[in-house]
């Protein structure tokens, strides 16, 4: 039952704050469930590529003349998607 309700606290409920400054819970509906994942993924992949032709442009740069020198260019959204994974990590 942990990870039922771990699920439904992050996904279906959500805090309404009233006028009067009082707070209550209201569930989610299936689409406004559905709306913030595909929200969040079309803004996933829009910084992917962004991240992508930064890193291609600046930091590797065409010719050698990034900014740090020995980088080398991007090939695919997936390498940045680990970059982005793995400074995630550093606390």
């Amino acid at each position: 039952m942990g990870i039922r309700n771990l699920l439904e606290n992050l996904f279906v409920k959500m805090e309404v704050d009233g006028v009067d400054g009082s707070s209550k819970t209201k569930k989610m509906t299936t689409a406004a469930i559905l709306s913030e994942i595909l929200v969040f993924f079309v803004v996933l992949v829009i910084l992917l590529f962004a991240g992508k032709f930064l890193w291609n442009t600046v930091i590797a740069g065409a010719g050698g003349k990034g900014l740090i020198t020995i980088a080398k260019p991007a090939t695919s959204i997936w390498q940045i998607l680990g970059l982005v994974f793995m400074a995630s990590l550093i606390p």
